[in-house]
């Protein structure tokens, strides 16, 4: 009777223990998981090169190779392409400034990209959304202004963007974009005359 007793706790021990080291790893299941799941705390929004104290460009960094060579394949590369082949490679990485933001999920990495040179305008800023996956970028936005927002809002699960220009001729124009499933579309445009100072 006493060895039956026995046998009885050391299999109740047994299940405790294993119960516990189940719970214990269901506990850190559900820790990654809440880990992967939240937000990058204080990720830019606003994105302009104006103001160079608040920047989100103040801790760019330059583009990879693969972003790189996505970018260099847009329209406006094209455009410039006889300045650009007179650069070396490095030379044409110093033109770009990008910073990692999260349009869609939190564990997928996007950038917002600020050109300059000859992927630049002269009154206003170029500005690229290209999203990395791997060893492959594609371009999902150019959209040139003095500003780009990240909104709040989403479209097909990617966050929308607006632009912002403001001109000498006394008026401002907002642009917004939203993702079609494939890349971002202009969807309205705002022009409004500027208040006089």
């Amino acid at each position: 009777m006493a060895d039956l007793k026995n046998v009885c706790k050391g299999q109740t021990m047994t299940r405790i223990a294993r119960a516990s080291c189940v719970f214990a790893g269901i506990c850190v299941v559900i820790a990654a998981a809440m880990a992967q799941t939240k937000h990058p705390v204080h990720e830019p929004t606003v994105f302009s090169a104006e103001d160079e104290d608040t920047s989100a460009f103040r801790n760019a960094l330059p583009p990879s190779n693969v972003v790189l060579d996505a970018l260099l394949k847009t329209t406006e590369a094209q455009q410039s392409a006889d300045e650009l082949q007179k650069m070396g490679r490095e030379e044409q990485r110093k033109l770009f400034q990008v910073v990692p933001v999260h349009l869609s999920r939190p564990d997928e990495v996007d950038w917002i990209v600020l050109g300059s040179g000859p992927m630049g305008g002269a009154d206003n800023e170029w500005y690229w959304v290209v999203r990395q996956v791997g060893k492959r970028a594609e371009v999902l936005l150019f959209a040139n202004g003095l500003a780009l927002n990240v909104l709040r809002s989403r479209t097909n699960g990617y966050k929308d963007i607006e632009t912002l220009w403001a001109g000498n001729l006394g008026y401002e124009v907002d642009r917004y974009f939203h993702y079609d499933g494939t890349r971002y579309k202009l969807v309205r445009e705002h022009t409004s005359k500027l208040q006089s100072q």
